[in-house]
């Protein structure tokens, strides 16, 4: 949890002890899959696996000869290399531990350079444009991270990254200092004029509050959209 922030490690939500799964980047379980093409796209893909994980049926088959005081690679469904915290529930409309499952997803966290291949756009949508398009593609749906919700809080955080409205889950917010951060943001005199899809942000508190879960992206527009 420290070493992320507190951030879901594929949607960036804040995460509590009360909130958070432990999902394994190399999938725990291969059902379905075959196991050793598996392993090796996350190897060829991430030296940090490479270096650091084996195949726990691999460990397995060595465990009697191994010095468990030097050990270097330890077994995929216990090494700390390939365990991270996500979101667990599905109330969010993202679940990413149980939408992803065990298919096959680029292990973004883990790989190089990923600031030049990875965007969310001032809309809120997030974007990879890793040279394999195919798993590119594969890796969003299999997230299911660009929901009608997650954009819509994405581009929330743009707008009031715009009016320079820094907010926390701790932030207590008065009914009115809601609306006229978001007749702001919208540019609107009149809070009936704000899109009518932005409205629940107003009026129902789940909303407003899901909304101040994802803050990270405030500092993120303003770094990659400089406000002139």
């Amino acid at each position: 949890l420290e070493e992320q922030v507190c951030r879901c490690c594929y949607c960036m939500r804040s995460l509590t002890n009360n909130d958070l799964s432990i999902e394994h980047l190399v999938p725990k379980s291969f059902e379905g899959l075959n196991e050793t093409d598996e392993f090796d796209f996350y190897c060829k893909m991430s030296p940090e696996i490479n270096d650091h994980v084996m195949l726990g049926s691999a460990f397995d088959s060595i465990a009697k000869d191994i010095d468990l005081d030097n050990i270097v690679k330890y077994p995929h469904t216990i090494a700390h290399s390939n365990l991270f915290i996500t979101c667990k529930d599905n109330e969010t409309g993202c679940s990413c531990n149980h939408d992803r499952g065990n298919k096959r997803i680029l292990p973004f966290m883990l790989m190089e350079d990923t600031d030049s291949w990875i965007k969310y756009t001032e809309l809120g949508e997030l974007k990879l444009s890793f040279p394999d398009v195919d798993i590119s593609l594969s890796t969003l749906d299999n997230l299911n991270i660009n929901t009608e919700t997650l954009q819509q809080i994405r581009y929330l955080w743009y707008l009031f990254s715009r009016i320079k409205v820094k907010l926390d889950t701790s932030s207590t917010v008065s009914f009115q200092q809601k609306e006229d951060f978001l007749k702001s943001a919208f540019r609107k005199d009149n809070f009936i004029d704000v899109d009518v899809k932005f409205q629940k942000y107003l009026t129902n508190d789940y909303y407003w509050n899901l909304f101040l879960q994802y803050n990270w992206f405030y500092q993120y527009y303003l770094d990659n959209y400089p406000i002139n």
